[in-house]
């Protein structure tokens, strides 16, 4: 009966360790609570402030030089845009944390999916245009699943070595 207790145990043990590293459920909070809406309702699109996800690999985060094209004044008596006024006047980099991440042995092209095959963000980033504040966790989990089924539906490559280097 113990080792029956012994292995129950050691099984939930790794049960809950398997989860606690497999599953992020951290949140994150950005220094700033940027308004995707607001922004998109204004006009602006995704390639606008995340440069570089037409022709390179990896979207860039905006920069404070991006928000400042619109921002070196006030236009707003937002105290989140007093802050990147702010941080900018001190010439302090902006302290964006990155939520979405990809294991290392996977190779994702932002230009590939968007410029290529012309996929809209939302489809891996989920309804950002809609969110009045920074998503504090992935709102699309990407996994090996979501992409193959992705790749399935739209009949691209699903060899390994197309993704995986």
């Amino acid at each position: 009966m113990r080792k029956l207790a012994g292995i129950l145990a050691i099984l939930v043990i790794s049960a809950i360790l398997f989860i606690a590293l497999n599953v992020s459920d951290a949140s994150v909070k950005q220094p700033i609570q940027y308004n995707h809406k607001k922004h998109i309702d204004a006009g602006l699109t995704c390639l606008d402030c995340h440069t570089n996800a037409e022709e390179g690999a990896k979207a860039t985060i905006p920069t404070l030089d991006n928000c400042m094209e619109c921002h070196e004044e006030a236009i707003t008596e937002s105290k989140e845009e007093e802050t990147l006024r702010n941080l900018a006047a001190n010439g302090i980099v902006y302290p964006w944390r990155q939520i979405t991440s990809l294991k290392e042995d996977v190779f994702f092209s932002h230009r590939r999916h968007v410029k290529l095959v012309g996929m809209d963000c939302s489809q891996c980033h989920g309804k950002m245009e809609e969110m009045e504040k920074p998503p504090q966790k992935v709102p699309i989990k990407m996994s090996m699943k979501f992409c193959i089924n992705c790749h399935k539906k739209t009949k691209a490559d699903t060899d390994c070595i197309a993704c995986h280097r």
